[in-house]
């Protein structure tokens, strides 16, 4: 499995395009309390939301903290205590930190496993760790329920 890598370089703000300086714009004007909202920010700037979306969690000052979020993990896996603890390590990797974790009872040979998971990662490489429990000896299902934001 190749790891999602990102590059980061220092850059003049004067050759970025107009979005990721507005885009910066509105994050300053949430950061400093000056707009209320994202739809009063944007509108402070002249930009549209879905364009603040598109590249919010790819602009970032280098005092901003990265936007942790809470994630719900559903694995159906054989009823095995060791397999849960598999799943967990594997889970955890990368600076994800566990903050729950159910097993519920066993019907048949198969149990359901809910894992809450606070994390910094992209979509992509929750989808990459995702793939990994699938392939796993032992586990049926692994799928993310939820993706809400920690706010």
């Amino acid at each position: 499995m190749k790891k999602e890598e990102k590059n980061f370089y220092l850059v003049d703000l004067k050759i970025l395009p107009e979005a990721i300086k507005k885009t910066i714009r509105v994050k300053e004007l949430l950061r400093g309390k000056e707009a209320s909202s994202i739809n009063e920010a944007v509108r402070m700037v002249n930009m549209s939301r879905s364009a603040y979306y598109k590249y919010k969690d790819h602009v970032a000052s280098l005092d901003e903290e990265p936007q942790k979020k809470i994630i719900l993990f559903a694995v159906i896996a054989d009823a095995d205590t060791a397999l849960l603890n598999r799943v967990i390590k594997k889970i955890s990797l990368n600076g994800n930190e566990i903050i729950s974790c159910h097993r519920s009872v066993p019907i048949g040979k198969h149990t359901l496993f809910s894992i809450s998971v606070e994390t910094i990662l992209e979509p992509a490489a929750l989808d990459n760790i995702v793939k990994a429990v699938q392939r796993m000896r032992g586990v049926r299902s692994a799928r993310i329920i939820d993706k809400g934001e920690n706010q």
